[in-house]
């Protein structure tokens, strides 16, 4: 069939060639068929036929092709067809290092979508990136919260006795106030003021010498003159304050008086009667309560009335604290007793004035000493202090103290060194100076001792010299 073939091509005719004009210059000439159907012709003889197995197995391979395919089977041959074409896109003659490069990428690219996978975890830190909103919490925020950690627990007995202190001064300001009413009316004379006074202070330094284990002034005859002093400097200044507030009006006198004398409560320190401190504080609160005690005092009719007041008004203010504060610490009951007493006192001046006004006073005594404690227990279960890491962080000044402590050392050792290296400089220069003082002392000794003998060397050759005429 082939020769066959090679006949019929050789009897057909040839198609015309091209002209060699039509062609462009440097271009190679096209094969003629002849030489093209020769070719064929040799590689078909060089080919060898085909088996019958072969036909066969191609046969099934095209009715397994007809068949459809299971899906895992599809799937399967896809992940293997995928596998084969990831290397051959780098070629079969591609280097290693871009295979390698291939395979890099893949595995990056897989462990980056499983690092994808893992959720980020949220810290509480402001100075990293993270991939979460300013107002962003989890569920640790609240880890370290802590309530009511340093709220201290209340006893009510303690705070009956704490608000007592109050209910005592306040008893004060209204006995101060209302005594320059008294006077006013005439209702109550300057001696009478004068004799409470003198009482008080006897009292006072009775109290205070029998609880308090002193007298006031370091020694009886100390604390007679203080007193005496105290008294002569408010009978001098009595007509100076009896017309310091002439031109003011009686109003502007109370308002400012009422104003100072609540500042004076509001100020006043509770815990020196409470003996929570050592020492009287408040020096506001003092001069805000002797300025209004003067004031209200430059209303009254006379010198006389002026110098009681006064002078009540400073024992009630400046003494009767150290009273109170001793009472306080010897005795609660006594504590107790000299409240209700103050109390009543307080409210038998305000009574012939106004009994409303009495009635108001006792109210507010009862309100601050009873309800006012069992109030502040009852509500102190409802309080809730959070603490937490939010909270602003307290300095720990240990660190400097240590510091300055370091500091201060070697300051002090550096003024000891200072001092040795001036003490042996001074022992150099004194050792010097000894020296020096030696050398002296012995070339004046040497030269003492030469002196007589260069006399007697002068006086030899003076007497034995040869003599002229010779």
């Amino acid at each position: 069939m082939v020769e066959a073939t090679a006949t019929a091509s050789a009897s057909a005719p040839a198609p015309p060639a091209p002209a060699a004009s039509s062609l462009p210059p440097g271009l190679p000439r096209p094969p003629s068929l002849s030489a093209l159907v020769a070719g064929g012709a040799r590689q078909a003889a060089t080919t060898p036929a085909p088996t019958a197995a072969p036909a066969a197995a191609a046969a099934a391979q095209r009715r397994a092709a007809a068949r459809p395919a299971p899906p895992h089977a599809v799937a399967t041959a896809a992940a293997a067809a995928a596998a084969r074409a990831a290397p051959a896109t780098a070629g079969p003659h591609a280097a290693p290092g871009a295979r390698g490069s291939a395979s890099g990428g893949a595995s990056a690219s897989s462990s980056s979508s499983r690092k994808k996978a893992k959720p980020a975890r949220w810290q509480k830190v402001l100075w990293k990136a993270q991939p979460f909103p300013d107002n962003h919490t989890d569920a640790t925020f609240l880890r370290d919260l802590v309530v009511n950690a340093d709220v201290p627990l209340r006893d009510a007995w303690q705070v009956f006795l704490g608000s007592a202190s109050v209910a005592q001064q306040a008893s004060v300001v209204a006995a101060a106030a209302a005594v320059p009413v008294h006077l006013r009316r005439g209702s109550l004379a300057a001696p009478a003021v004068l004799a409470a006074c003198g009482v008080l202070l006897g009292l006072g330094y009775a109290v205070c010498c029998a609880f308090g284990g002193h007298v006031l002034g370091g020694s009886p005859r100390r604390g007679a003159r203080q007193a005496a002093l105290l008294a002569g400097g408010v009978y001098l200044l009595a007509p100076l304050l009896h017309s310091l507030a002439r031109t003011v009006s009686q109003d502007s006198v109370a308002a400012m008086a009422a104003g100072l004398l609540l500042a004076h409560l509001f100020l006043h320190d509770y815990n020196f009667l409470n003996s929570a401190t050592d020492r009287l504080a408040g020096a506001l609160s003092l001069g805000g309560a002797v300025l209004a005690s003067v004031l209200v005092a430059s209303t009254l009719p006379s010198t006389q009335d002026v110098f009681a007041h006064v002078l009540l008004c400073l024992e009630l203010y400046l003494l009767s604290p150290y009273m109170r504060r001793y009472i306080r610490q010897a005795s609660t009951a006594a504590h107790l007793a000299l409240t209700a007493a103050m109390a009543l006192a307080a409210a038998a001046l305000l009574l012939p004035l106004s009994a409303p006004l009495a009635a108001l006073f006792l109210s507010a005594v009862v309100g601050v000493s009873g309800i006012c404690p069992r109030w502040l227990v009852r509500i102190h279960k409802f309080k809730a202090k959070i603490n937490g890491p939010w909270d602003e962080a307290v300095p720990d000044l240990s660190s400097f103290d240590e510091a300055q402590r370091q500091w201060q050392a070697d300051g002090r050792r550096q003024q000891q060194l200072q001092q040795l290296q001036q003490q042996q400089q001074q022992r150099e220069q004194e050792q010097q100076q000894a020296g020096a003082g030696a050398v002296v002392a012995a070339a004046a000794a040497a030269g003492a001792r030469e002196a007589p003998g260069a006399g007697e060397r002068a006086g030899g050759r003076g007497g034995v010299g040869p003599p002229l005429g010779g």
